[in-house]
């Protein structure tokens, strides 16, 4: 995928604030305890939305190659397609979720049918604060993460949305949003979403969406989708900037899957070679 050097290169260095917060609280030692008795709303988990593609990680092609030589091509270009789309998922989806999960250190508080996590840290020539609130909504619960990170001679982030989202009662379905960070009052589109709908460890569908910068278009320029029904797993995989679409299906039970590039559908059989569909 194609993104801007300068899209880039500011997505680097607002992660970097935001990791280096992350940092100092995680160096910290707060033991907090409820200001309720009432109990907090459950912080949605990232396993939720975590990929299962062990059927291609346990077949890697090098493996195969020496006993199927060329013939293991379409199998091949799937595993790529399929691994690919795992790391994405897992590093961009874990890096929210910390941030979420970072509200296990803090103190919760209810006021106004409304949750509150603040945490704040002080240090020489940095100070940071973040703010998790959680209201009551439909089934469920509203989320937004603000942070503010002052560091002398570095750029700053004030009161800034960085994320936003809902999950249900029980936390199997849900969606967030990923921001740059900006005032809160401005006009903030995302740069990342994720959906996620996991009704057991064998049913359960998520979905990946990354945006450019200021944007008008509200097409993602990357888009996967992942899905898993007891033995059938698929992945739609789109990608805007280069007009390519794929899709990746595998059966565990078979062993055997195939791979839609561009409207043409490429099988392999359960000795991972290719074969007629």
């Amino acid at each position: 995928m194609k993104i801007s050097i300068n899209y880039k290169i500011k997505l680097i260095r607002k992660a970097m604030l935001l990791f280096l917060f992350v940092a100092i609280l995680s160096s910290c030692d707060d033991n907090p305890t409820s200001s309720s008795s009432d109990e907090a709303p459950f912080i949605p988990d990232f396993s939720v939305m975590e990929m299962d593609i062990s059927y291609f990680t346990e077949r890697p092609p090098y493996k195969i190659a020496m006993q199927n030589s060329d013939s293991d091509d379409v199998y091949f270009m799937a595993y790529t397609y399929a691994v690919n789309s795992a790391n994405l998922f897992n590093a961009y989806g874990s890096t929210g979720f910390l941030y979420l999960g970072l509200a296990e250190l803090g103190n919760p508080k209810y006021e106004d049918n409304v949750w509150n996590w603040v945490y704040s840290y002080q240090t020489q020539g940095a100070f940071t604060e973040m703010k998790l609130t959680s209201r009551p909504a439909s089934n469920g619960f509203e989320w937004n993460l603000y942070l503010t990170v002052d560091i002398a001679g570095e750029e700053s982030l004030n009161n800034a949305k960085i994320m936003s989202g809902f999950s249900s009662n029980d936390g199997k379905t849900g969606s967030w949003s990923l921001f740059l960070g900006s005032d809160v009052s401005a006009n903030n589109d995302p740069v990342l979403k994720f959906e996620w709908n996991k009704q057991s460890e064998t049913n359960h569908k998520t979905g990946f969406k990354i945006y450019a910068e200021n944007s008008s278009n509200q097409l993602p320029v990357l888009e996967i989708d992942y899905e898993r029904d007891d033995t059938e797993f698929l992945i739609n995989y789109m990608n805007r900037e280069d007009a390519s679409a794929k899709v990746i299906y595998w059966n565990i039970s078979s062993e055997t899957g195939y791979i839609i590039e561009n409207g043409v559908k490429s099988c392999w059989n359960q000795s991972l070679e290719t074969t007629a569909c």
